[in-house]
């Protein structure tokens, strides 16, 4: 998990990122300053203490008991017993929290891509209508699409590759061309990976 290991090895703020997200994470406000109070421990002492928290927060017992259920229950924090010179605590991890803000981040990284492959295939049936004289056919559009959803062409490449062709014009010579110079095919889901993690090393 890179959120993870930003936040023990360099002192990432995830706090700025739960308070900032809490809405489109579902937590309450209570459950969110446990959550705040049970990241503010030192990493290593990661014993779960009711009373601890309440002398940290305006709330009751009960309170905060039932904001730890709701995190428990929403997967935010997981609780185990651990043996302690034979006695037994509670202790807590807190994966579950890193594991939702990356899938939040990647979903949001996966929606501009989206938007930005939207844009893009737009551009591209425009500049194809104009240069072919015509409306593309539906099959046409549909090819279109793929070059950006399924075989990931290079925008600034089918745009180079339409404008330097002029004549015999048409969306099978222009995929033969892209497919020609294109050398690998790159997965999405690296893709957003390798986003994700230019985001973390540049925050």
């Amino acid at each position: 998990m890179i959120l993870k290991t930003l936040y023990e090895e360099y002192g990432f703020n995830i706090e700025a990122l739960l308070v900032k997200e809490a809405s489109r994470l579902e937590l309450t406000v209570k459950e969110l300053n446990v959550l705040l109070v049970l990241f503010a421990k030192p990493i290593k002492k990661k014993v779960l203490s009711i009373n601890q928290i309440a002398k940290r927060l305006d709330y009751s017992y009960n309170d905060i008991a039932a904001a730890v259920e709701g995190l428990m229950t929403k997967d935010f924090l997981k609780i185990s017993l651990e043996s302690n010179n034979k006695r037994e605590r509670e202790v807590y991890e807190l994966d579950g929290t890193f594991l939702k803000i990356e899938a939040l981040l990647k979903h949001d990284e996966l929606e501009k891509i989206k938007e930005q492959t939207s844009s893009n295939v737009g551009k591209t049936i425009t500049l194809l209508e104009e240069k072919m004289g015509r409306m593309l056919k539906s099959n046409e559009l549909e090819r279109v699409r793929t070059w950006y959803e399924t075989y990931k062409f290079n925008h600034d490449k089918i745009i180079d590759v339409i404008n330097k062709t002029e004549k015999n014009i048409s969306i099978i010579y222009l995929e033969k061309v892209l497919s020609f110079k294109t050398t690998e095919k790159t997965e999405i889901d690296q893709k957003t990976d390798e986003m994700l993690d230019k985001i973390f090393r540049n925050i």
